[in-house]
């Protein structure tokens, strides 16, 4: 028979063992991320724009390290706002800050992802993130072989062991323009060879495109991102696959880049002008800005042009092929082919390369997926992107659960309906055999499709 003593100490170890409990299940997880600006609309909401100048930073209230100038709190019914309010219980928060894919690629291998976020008056340092190393990026440029190398030589590879990457959305890269002078006509359409001749710099003035009505002497202004972007990479895929060696243009023409300079056969030279800006939301901002006798077009994601859109009557954009950005997510998920959905494997340029190194464990090498950037997504708005959150495969501690469950976010059910998303974008899972329950398996609590573990 017990002691009353000994039911004492086991009654105090059960309550210790209760709060301990509480405890965890309540432990305050802020996850600290930044890159892509091309799915901001979808992970943040359109607060950061309500700003001035546009936030860089966007977090959960109380979830910022204090390093950024401009703030804006997430947007309510925003991706990363539904994450954090589904996982309430775990207090999830999460800090983004839009630096560009480019930006979010070398944080994750290995710049300090404390350093300040920046506003859009300056260049951004990091993330504003409370540790050195970030917890997740997004990026719409999926990993190279160069990318993979650098990780593997920086100082996070030791704990991280590899990288994961997990397709997010797609989304229609639309192609604003600016229409107050020159007689360009609101709201025209380009066709396939169109959009490649304007970029092969073939055609370099409006009057060149019958529908814009311009006169002779309306010379195209090229809007580009000067910061290594996403968005670029898959402006200049679409750009390669739809366009080398056809209507005229050589075979090796363009090749998929995140700097624009150095996509395209003769860089900026073969346009008749070209303005630089940084993140979509800048360049979007000099389209509609751009005045004077050339008429500037530029590249970014639907949602952004679409905001903006609301309150300057000088900017519009072009359909193609009569297709809308706008409808892009209207008929729902995506609907891929599994064999469109690459693993274990990076890409460089066009080309798909199996990782081999067995420095990287097989288990890690296939928590890698891309989508191959040449799919074509039938009956939608051709010219679109696939954006990815990417992260360290092991060493993150603690937070290992909230991460696991912002990728899970993407292909649980009640995230598939397309209504909460902003135009333009839609999920990847779609009804295809294979393709999201691949990703769910990998994601599995116990980490177990096979060859994923994470």
């Amino acid at each position: 028979m017990q002691s009353k003593l000994t039911y004492k100490i086991s009654a105090i170890a059960v309550a210790t063992a209760a709060l301990m409990a509480a405890g965890s299940a309540m432990a305050v997880e802020n996850l600290y991320g930044g890159g892509a600006t091309f799915p901001v609309p979808a992970y943040v909401g359109p607060a950061y724009s309500a700003t001035t100048p546009d936030a860089r930073l966007s977090t959960n209230a109380g979830n910022n390290a204090g390093l950024g100038f401009q703030t804006a709190i997430l947007s309510a019914n925003s991706i990363f706002a539904d994450y954090s309010a589904d996982y309430a219980v775990q207090d999830y928060n999460l800090s983004y800050c839009q630096t560009g894919s480019g930006t979010g690629k070398t944080t994750l291998i290995g710049a300090n992802a404390n350093q300040a976020c920046r506003d859009y008056s300056t260049t951004p340092l990091g993330f504003s993130g409370a540790a050195v190393k970030a917890d997740f990026i997004g990026t719409d440029s999926p990993i190279s072989g160069a990318d993979y190398t650098s990780y593997k030589a920086g100082p996070n590879f030791a704990a991280g062991k590899g990288i994961t990457q997990i397709p997010t959305l797609a989304g229609a890269i639309s192609l604003p323009y600016n229409d107050a002078v020159s007689a360009v006509a609101p709201r025209f359409n380009l066709t396939t060879e169109q959009v490649c001749k304007i970029y092969a710099g073939v055609i370099v003035d409006w009057n060149g495109i019958p529908a814009t009505g311009a006169p002779a002497g309306s010379p195209i202004t090229i809007v580009y991102r000067t910061d290594n972007s996403g968005t670029t990479f898959a402006l200049t895929s679409w750009l390669a696959s739809r366009c080398n060696n056809q209507f005229g243009i050589a075979l090796n023409f363009f090749t998929p880049n995140q700097t624009f300079t150095a996509a395209m056969t003769g860089g900026l030279g073969i346009y008749a002008s070209t303005l630089g800006a940084s993140g979509n939301p800048g360049v979007v901002t000099a389209v509609g800005a751009a005045v004077g006798p050339t008429k500037a077009m530029g590249y970014a994601d639907y949602a952004e042009v679409d905001t903006q859109d609301n309150t300057n009557a000088n900017l519009n954009f072009a359909t193609v092929n009569n297709l809308s950005p706008a409808t892009f997510g209207t008929a729902g998920p995506v609907a891929l082919a599994a064999s469109s959905l690459k693993r274990a494997q990076v890409l460089n340029g066009s080309t798909f390369v199996a990782i081999t190194d067995p420095a990287i464990p097989v288990g890690v090498r296939n928590c890698l997926f891309t989508v191959d950037p040449a799919v074509v997504i039938a009956g939608r708005y051709p010219i679109a992107a696939i954006t990815y959150l990417n992260g360290h495969n092991s060493g993150n501690g603690t937070k290992v659960d909230a991460i696991k469950k912002l990728y899970q976010h993407f292909y649980t059910a009640a995230r598939l309906p397309t209504a909460n998303l902003p135009a333009g974008y839609a999920y990847v899972d779609g009804t295809a055999a294979g393709f999201g329950n691949v990703i769910r398996d990998a994601l599995a609590p116990a980490g177990g499709e096979p060859g994923c573990v994470f």
